[in-house]
């Protein structure tokens, strides 16, 4: 009975445990998502030094890994890594009064492509293309070809019917209406 009482416990501390360790990671990845969608040059400079593009591609292998899957964190690690791409691509324009233009800088894109690459961020977002159409992964496989087509930087004209996603499709959660909702099994 003393054994059982002392392994439902464990289960209840590591489960614990797993929670507090998923919220640190949700709250570390917004943060840093928060600090690259807001941040000005400096500020992208400072996260390719500091490695954020592996960083947010360990994160989409972690949160997709068979011990935790957190859909709602995989989709801000994907959404945080083609936010910056599009940046150090494309720059940003003044869009709201609080944001001030960044120009593109091309001299942070091979830096963050090999960041990326070191690790394993390229494989871990086709595995997420390559996942069987469940209804459940399509806003995921979403997020993953806006993604992937980011960091390919791939060109289409903006008059194409079929365009590209541009920037206004990568954001920061916090600045939607519609953000993850992380107790929400159906992302």
């Amino acid at each position: 009975m003393l054994f059982q009482v002392i392994f439902l416990t464990y289960l209840i501390l590591s489960d614990k445990e797993g929670q507090v360790i998923q919220d640190i990671r949700y709250h570390s990845i917004r943060s840093l998502g928060w600090i690259q969608y807001h941040g000005d040059n400096d500020a992208q400079s400072q996260l390719c030094k500091l490695g954020y593009a592996g960083m947010m591609a360990v994160a989409v292998g972690i949160c997709g890994g068979c011990i935790v899957n957190n859909n709602g964190d995989i989709k801000l690690a994907l959404s945080s890594i083609g936010c910056f791409f599009n940046r150090i691509h494309e720059g940003r324009k003044t869009q709201y009064f609080y944001h001030h233009p960044v120009p593109p800088q091309p001299e942070l894109i091979k830096p963050s492509e090999e960041q990326l690459e070191e690790e394993g961020g390229n494989e871990e977002i086709e595995q997420w293309m390559a996942k069987k159409q469940k209804e459940k992964y399509q806003n995921i496989k979403f997020r993953t070809i806006q993604t992937k087509y980011t960091i390919l930087n791939s060109f289409c004209n903006k008059l194409n019917g079929q365009q590209r996603y541009n920037e206004h499709d990568y954001y920061y959660d916090e600045d939607r209406n519609d953000g993850i909702n992380i107790d929400d099994d159906e992302m």
